[in-house]
């Protein structure tokens, strides 16, 4: 028992034995990036779970924790410069809670210390020193002998060594290369570990020196600027200056600054040749010397100039070569005899270790000719060669071309013999003909000259005067016939339609009796039309097949020319037609003719296009669609006139029979509007409206039609029959039924004449036949009936839509105010049937809402006795302000949107049953599907062709005047 108490304590015992923690380093200083630190932990665990490491400070950023093992953690530390100095605490969490169990958190100090100053004695050092030590002095530094670095930014300083003292004072030592630049500006030293870094300044500077310039001269030499430039010298009007030979002579010396002078010197002519010594005393610095050499002394040869004749008026390069001569840059002369002869030369560059000049001569044109001596001197050394300008006789040798013709613009190269010709200086003059020069070549002798010969300038020959200055050359051009030319606008032309062209012709006779235009290098383009207005201005219609080839066309005019010429002009061909896809939409596309688009279809592929007047323009717009061949007016594929009932725009949805190549055509009904429409040309998707079925599915009255759906549906052979169940409606179960055709073209497929029967069990008893010109609603029944479609059509495979609609619907809705129509109204198309039970309900939506608010909801009710729809099938609710004048229980002065409401729904509720809704708005309204918005002056929203698919985008298209609203307003009922 004793025993097993006894260990029972030492166990427990050295579970809770103290748990520490340690940091290293233990400080860091303001500014310090990415400091290591190392936890060290005793009795810790840290791999059971570090839950966190933190410090009291919500500045300080901790980053990169890593778990080494139980007892060691790693990290960054990141302190910002404006950290206080402070004491912080870092403290980890984990899972270790002794034999207890539980979070058990360990903690350690950690200082922050201010961020040190830095200095670095000495400041600078020369080029070329070796050994130079550095003490780098930090107040507030805690320099570490296992993390300290120094890094001179300045190139050829190499640290040799580096002794850390304490945590203030450390030792560098560093070598400087004798090559090093010195620097404009001081350099810097990086100093510390990767998380402690400071800066300090340090300048190379160059060693204390003088240098001279020019360091040589000749015996009898005067020197009247010798430059003195000091390194680290400090000149003032006492600085003296000497020569160690007395033959060196310093007339006068200018301080100009602590590290330039200027010395003026002669050399005696007896001075003894070699090496002398200038010394320079700036005072308490000491004296400084450069050497200077007295050079050797020769007898020049004779010198030769290559080469050493020209012609007058000519710049040209003398070489010009010595032999013991002592040419000097910027001291020796140049001189010409005769003096202002008309010969010029200028020492272009003089090299003095070769003894070479380079002279610019120029021989004016009154230089006479003969032999001109050049006159070299330097230091009193003359010596002279000999140059001879030549006798010339310049002369115009050809003129190209020798003929221009009347009305051209030309360019002509006149070629001399021994001219001077200069742009700038030559002109160039001919009677009656305009000549610019605008180049000449390196020779000049040969001349290009613009001319530009009047349209009516006279036939013949014109004197070609060409002058430079003094010289004057002459030559001989004709001027002949003008070349006959035909311009045209414009000048591309457009597949599939007539152009007519503006002709405007030079030298040309268009009156000629004879006159033809005939299109050759094989274009297909027909002139159908032409005349002329003047002799040389006349205009052609020129009609090109839609399907031409693009590029040039050239247009010959027979006989058009003088003595019988004829003179072709080209012309560019260019589609007259746009190449779409799908998706494309076209803003404010002019139409003052037809315009075409191509298409490359898949067999079976279906699209869309849609073509609306813009605002201001009025248009009866057609589309008309074609196969290959683009014809369009004897086999068209497709054509639809009008989108609807009271619109003059156009919607086609057409299906390709085969792959290959279609072309669209907008045109104007009448062909004598023009303005600008909208055109959208997309895919056609079946947007979910209505079910596709497969050819005879429902035969035997298998399907049973549900909601207001709209069925696509397609019946194979002639006589066969879609059949419907129809339970639908509300109240006494009577329903409309009717064939829409808004968006299938009768040339897509066959032309879908059906045949609409209405069965009450087996018994017919009612029928029409429909064909996508007759649209109107038809057939009505009550109870549960059966309807059928019939193919009618001798084509195969005939394609319809079938819309079953209820007896109730909202047909318009007045929302667009002007002088003609203000207020708001709200019109219902049906049965006469009563009302009982029957409201309409507003709903609106403002930005940002979450839910619709209730804006109005009427009751169908006449007091207390239910509404009963008209005979004519039209019931309108209006506003007082709509019909002036009436009042009473017709009107419904509760028929009003509240402004600030984005997004309207309207309701057609029957026994709290939702009959039927109409949504106008913003898209995107999750209330009601969206629809097209009336826009214009005194339009409304309305069914173009009564039927409801619960789309507003389908059933609601904006409507123009008269509108049945319009009609019935003589008889409002409420």
């Amino acid at each position: 028992m004793y025993n097993r108490t006894v260990a029972w304590l030492l166990i427990l015992v050295s579970a809770i034995a103290c748990t520490e923690l340690s940091s290293d380093p233990e400080s860091g200083v303001q500014g310090a990036q990415n400091i290591p630190v190392v936890l060290s932990g005793s009795n810790t665990s840290f791999t059971a779970g570090t839950s966190s490491v933190t410090i009291d400070s919500s500045t300080i950023e901790i980053s990169n924790i890593q778990v080494l093992d139980n007892y060691h953690i790693s990290m960054s530390l990141t302190i910002p410069p404006d950290e206080p100095v402070a004491t912080r605490r870092i403290s980890v969490t984990t899972n270790n809670g002794g034999p207890f169990g539980g979070a058990e958190i360990v903690s350690t100090d950690f200082e922050v210390f201010p961020q040190p100053v830095l200095s670095a004695s000495p400041l600078f050092a020369d080029i070329g020193w070796q050994g130079v030590l550095l003490t780098i002095q930090g107040t507030g530094s805690h320099f570490q002998t296992t993390a300290f670095d120094v890094v001179f930014n300045i190139p050829g300083v190499t640290v040799v060594s580096t002794t850390v003292i304490d945590q203030t004072t450390a030792e560098v030592v560093i070598d400087i290369d004798p090559d090093a630049v010195a620097q404009e500006y001081p350099g810097s030293v990086v100093i510390g570990s990767d998380y402690q870094k400071f800066v300090t300044d340090f300048e190379l500077l160059v060693p204390r020196q003088i240098i001279i310039e020019p360091q040589s001269g000749l015996p009898g030499q005067y020197i009247p600027s010798l430059a003195v430039t000091g390194y680290q010298t400090f000149f003032d009007p006492l600085t003296t200056a000497s020569f160690d030979d007395p033959g060196i002579v310093i007339l006068s010396q200018t301080v100009l600054s602590q590290t330039e002078m200027e010395l003026e010197v002669y050399i005696e002519d007896t001075i003894s040749l070699g090496s002398y010594e200038l010394s320079v005393d700036d005072g308490g610095m000491g004296a400084l010397s450069a050497a200077f050499e007295v050079v050797v002394d020769s007898i020049p040869a004779e010198i030769t100039l290559t080469p050493n004749h020209c012609d007058p008026w000519e710049t040209l390069e003398v070489i010009v070569n010595g032999a013991d001569t002592h040419f000097a840059d910027g001291i020796t002369t140049l001189s010409v005899n005769p003096p202002a002869s008309g010969v010029s030369a200028v020492i272009s560059s003089l090299d003095e270790a070769t003894q070479e000049i380079v002279l610019s001569v120029d021989v004016a044109f009154e230089a006479a000719p003969g032999v001109y001596d050049f006159i070299f001197s330097t230091y009193g050394e003359h010596v002279s060669g000999s140059f001879t300008v030549d006798f010339i006789d310049p002369n115009i040798v050809t003129i190209t071309p020798n003929e221009v013709h009347q009305g051209e613009t030309v360019m002509v190269s006149i070629h001399g013999s021994d001219t001077h010709f200069t742009l700038g200086s030559t002109n160039v003059a001919i009677p009656g003909i305009s000549a610019v020069v605008v180049g000449v070549d390196t020779t000049q002798q040969i001349l290009t000259v613009e001319l530009d010969v009047p349209y009516d300038e006279a036939l013949g020959d014109r004197i070609v005067t060409v002058t430079t200055g003094p010289e004057v050359v002459t030559g001989t051009i004709t001027v002949i016939q003008g070349t006959p030319t035909i311009a045209v606008d414009p000048t591309n032309i457009s597949t599939g339609i007539t152009t007519t062209l503006s002709v405007d012709g030079a030298f040309v006779d268009f009156s000629n009796s004879l006159l033809s235009i005939v299109p050759v290098n094989g274009c297909t383009v027909s002139i159908t039309e032409f005349g002329h207005y003047t002799v040389t201005e006349m205009w052609v219609k020129v009609a090109v097949p839609l399907l031409n080839t693009s590029g040039p066309c050239t247009l010959r005019f027979e006989n058009a020319g003088i003595s019988g010429e004829s003179v072709d002009v080209v012309v560019n061909v260019v589609p007259g037609f746009s190449s779409i896809d799908f998706g494309d939409e076209f803003s404010m596309v002019h139409i003052a003719s037809p315009v075409y688009f191509s298409m490359n279809l898949m067999a079976g592929e279906i699209f869309k296009a849609h073509a609306n007047e813009e605002p201001g323009s009025v248009l009866d717009l057609v589309i008309t669609v074609a196969g290959a061949n683009a014809d369009f007016d004897s086999t068209p594929l497709a054509k639809n006139d009008d989108e609807s009932f009271g619109t003059w725009d156009s919607l086609m949805v057409f299906q390709a029979p085969e792959t290959g190549t279609y072309y669209l055509r907008i045109s104007d009904r009448l062909g004598i509007n023009n303005g600008y429409f909208h055109f959208i040309y997309d895919e056609y998707r079946d947007s979910g409206l209505f079910n596709e079925l497969e050819p005879n599915e429902t035969r035997g009255m298998g399907s049973q039609v549900v909601g207001t759906d709209l069925i696509w549906g397609r019946i194979s052979s002639v006589g066969d029959m879609d059949c419907y169940a129809l339970e639908l409606s509300w109240r006494d179960k009577n329903v409309r039924v009717n064939v829409v055709a808004r968006e299938l073209s009768p040339y897509t497929v066959s032309g879908a004449k059906v045949g609409l029967h209405l069965f009450d069990d087996t018994t017919e008893i009612d029928y029409k036949e429909m064909t996508l010109d007759n649209v109107d609603p038809d057939l009505f029944g009550s109870g549960i009936h059966y309807v059928c479609v019939e193919n009618l059509s001798e084509d195969e495979n005939t394609f319809y839509f079938l819309n079953v609609t209820p007896n109730l619907v909202i047909n318009e809705v007045g929302h667009y105010e002007d002088a003609n129509s203000i207020g708001n109204f709200i019109e219902i198309a049906g049965e006469p049937i009563q009302l009982s039970g029957c409201s309409l309900k507003g709903l609106g939506e403002m930005t940002g809402s979450v839910s619709p608010d209730t804006l109005f909801e009427i009751a169908l009710m006449d007091g207390s006795v239910p509404l009963t729809m008209t005979a004519d099938g039209y019931l309108v609710i209006a506003h007082d302000s709509m019909v002036p004048g009436t009042g009473g229980a017709y009107i419904s002065s509760d028929l009003v949107i509240p402004p600030g409401y984005q997004t309207v729904s309207i309701q057609l509720k029957c026994d709290e049953t939702v009959i039927d809704e109409l949504c106008y708005g913003i898209i995107g309204a999750e209330i009601c599907q969206t629809s097209a918005i009336a826009s214009s002056s005194g339009e409304v929203l309305g069914r173009g062709h009564f039927i409801d698919t619960n789309d507003m985008e389908w059933d609601f298209i904006p409507q123009i005047e008269p509108s049945p609203w319009e009609r019935n307003l003589t008889e409002v009922s409420r």
